[in-house]
């Protein structure tokens, strides 16, 4: 049942469950689930991974679900793959042999995040989720559309940019935030 199916999701997203190869193969065929709300927590269940395979689930998630918040969820889970490659840096047990995306995959995430950023005919909340994503990244062009969506007459984007330089840890943004 669609209930069944959430709380399993549920258990899953909040790790109570591991997304491990079986749990995958269940997740993969309820991202094509009819009921969008399914879809949307199975994309949700994503967030912590960091295997690859998932980010061309993703990546066709964003940009050919039908439901916006599906659309927004698999924007959103992207930004883990930034944030694992980012943080890694900073973690005293990261070794160079633990598993990390590629540097290809790696941009290839960031060109399809700043592609939906900068889409003018993409959704408002498409773009947000895109440039929360890519907040992860040090870089002075995520800097600059930061800085782009904080200055944006609608609201939305105003609150997006200051979601975005929090997550980005950089004290540059202290006053605004």
């Amino acid at each position: 049942t669609k209930k069944e199916k959430l709380n399993w999701l549920a258990d899953v997203a909040e790790g109570l469950r591991p997304l491990d190869a079986r749990a995958g193969k269940f997740v993969r065929h309820l991202l094509d689930d009819a009921d969008s709300q399914v879809r949307a927590e199975a994309v949700a269940c994503l967030w912590n991974s960091s295997d690859p395979i998932w980010i061309d689930v993703l990546t066709d998630k964003a940009k050919h679900d039908p439901n916006l918040d599906v659309r927004t969820r698999a924007l959103s889970a992207l930004g883990h793959y930034i944030y694992e490659r980012e943080a890694a840096a900073f973690r005293e047990d990261w070794d160079e042999e633990d598993e990390l995306i590629t540097d290809g995959d790696l941009q290839r995430v960031v060109n399809f995040l700043f592609d939906t950023a900068q889409d003018a005919g993409a959704s408002v909340d498409e773009r947000r989720y895109a440039i929360e994503s890519l907040a992860f990244l040090d870089d002075p062009e995520v800097d600059a559309l930061i800085e782009w969506a904080y200055e944006q007459s609608d609201p939305r984007f105003r609150v997006s940019a200051l979601f975005a330089m929090g997550r980005s840890g950089d004290l540059r943004w202290a006053d605004q935030v």
